[in-house]
């Protein structure tokens, strides 16, 4: 796990005054069978050092590994306020709440559902998270999905996969593998989860595609029904 802390402080800081400690926001991990869900709570500590009557939390994972499926307040510090879940794109959502009354204690702060796609693992980060209005001080933890058993255990024999070859690549490559329904479009996605291509052809593979006007670095190839598969550019 990666540890880091955001800091969204306001106003003056006197030199003198002793530094409280931040809020603590830790990210859970989860490990999930493809196609299966799981859901596991987000934490917060150190509530008493300012109230909190509204958060936003943003969250990224790689796509080709897990997906968003929910957000739930039941039986957390949370419960009864109003919430709001906006999944911007593939492997990116956010969460805001508010409420009249503060945070009552530390603990859970809402669960998360998410769904293995593909079998891998990925960071499941929170790159921002705002108390407020930005006040007080917050320190985040990110968590862990693991899709289908740990990173080097052997992939599930039953999972639908493509394989890509050459990789990694420098630019054109050709895919095989199973034809995904309902459409035999496949999707090309950054690890940040932004879609940048995606095939044109009508039918089922073997599939061509061009990597060569991408950046260097990783990216997901996939589709509904499929595993997806990653391949890597190189310049």
């Amino acid at each position: 796990m990666t540890h880091r802390t955001i800091i969204f402080a306001l106003g003056l800081v006197v030199a003198s005054a002793a530094r409280a400690q931040p809020i603590q926001v830790n990210v859970p991990t989860f490990s999930i069978g493809v196609a299966e869900t799981a859901t596991a709570a987000v934490t917060i500590t150190g509530t008493g050092t300012a109230p909190v009557l509204a958060y936003e939390a943003r969250f990224a994972v790689d796509p080709s590994v897990a997906e968003f499926v929910g957000v739930s307040l039941a039986g957390t510090a949370s419960e009864g306020w109003t919430v709001v879940v906006n999944s911007t794109s593939p492997g990116r959502f956010v969460v805001s709440a508010a409420s009249a009354t503060p945070l009552a204690s530390d603990g859970p702060l809402f669960s998360l559902t998410l769904e293995g796609v593909g079998v891998g693992a990925s960071s499941l980060s929170l790159p921002y998270f705002r108390a407020n209005e930005g006040s007080p001080e917050v320190a985040v933890e990110d968590g862990t999905v693991v899709v289908g058993g740990s990173v080097s255990s052997e992939p599930d024999p039953s999972v639908q996969r493509l394989s890509v070859y050459p990789n990694p690549t420098s630019g054109q490559v050709r895919i095989t593998g199973p034809c995904p329904t309902p459409s035999p479009t496949l999707h090309v996605w950054t690890v940040t989860g932004r879609l940048v291509a995606r095939t044109s052809e009508p039918e089922c593979g073997p599939w061509d595609l061009d990597f060569g006007a991408l950046p260097a670095g990783v990216y997901s190839v996939g589709a509904p029904g499929v595993a997806p598969v990653r391949v890597t550019v190189i310049r």
